[in-house]
Order: structure tokens, then sequence, then C-alpha cells
């Protein structure tokens, strides 16, 4: 019910990128949420069940 789940991410989804930098890491995926913002809208490339895709989400606060 978060803003992942509004942005259609599903379980099991693995980012690759965001706005086209290359994810390799969860440290690579929580600096470059983390330099964006809230209320920023990025685009998330996935892959889900071996298919990539581009997802538009609107990043909201991290829960504590």
């Amino acid at each position: 019910g978060g803003p992942a789940a509004a942005a259609g991410l599903a379980p099991g989804d693995v980012i690759l990128a965001v706005d086209d930098e290359l994810v390799t890491s969860g440290e690579d995926l929580r600096n470059l949420l983390g330099s964006s913002g809230p209320g920023a809208v990025v685009t998330l490339r996935i892959t889900r069940d071996g298919r990539t895709r581009d997802v538009v989400a609107t990043l909201g606060v991290a829960p504590r």
C-alpha cells in the first residue's frame, strides 16, 4: 500500500536502474533514491518474471 505499490512494483521485482543510473547494490539504490528526495519522480528499470520494463514512481518518505 506504499509508494512502491502505487508505482506498480511487486514483491520479487528487481530494480536495475534509477533514471538510467545502474543499481548494483542496495547501497547504490539507497544513494540514488536518497539524492532525489521525497516527491521526486523517477524512472525505475525493473525486471519481473524475466522481462525488463520501466516504471515511473513518485518517491515517498522512507519508513523508519
